[in-house]
């Protein structure tokens, strides 16, 4: 298969994000987080070694309290816009 190997290991890398005042402790976020990296008691709390930055809690926020820090998104964006200006052939990696 195709692939730089040794794979790296896994590193668990939280997104930056912030809670707001808006949050009203619903625990929404916590009950959809795939890791159960958000306390089911206080939503504020993110354990970071469980956090996969899957974006799931800001997406199932519903009063918006959660968002990803401004910073971080710029950072993001500027490291891989490069890698995706020119559309990359498909490969099949079956066996």
């Amino acid at each position: 298969m195709p692939g730089k190997r040794p794979y790296k290991e896994f590193k668990s890398n939280p997104l930056p994000q912030s809670v707001n005042d808006n949050c009203i402790q619903c625990g929404e976020c916590a009950r959809q987080c795939p890791t159960a990296a958000i306390n089911m008691n206080d939503a504020r709390i993110v354990a970071k070694e469980k956090c996969i930055c899957c974006m799931r809690c800001v997406n199932v926020c519903p009063v918006h309290a959660r968002h990803p820090a401004p910073a971080f998104i710029s950072a993001v964006s500027e490291r891989i816009g490069p890698l995706c200006k020119e559309a990359k052939q498909n490969e099949y990696f079956g066996v």
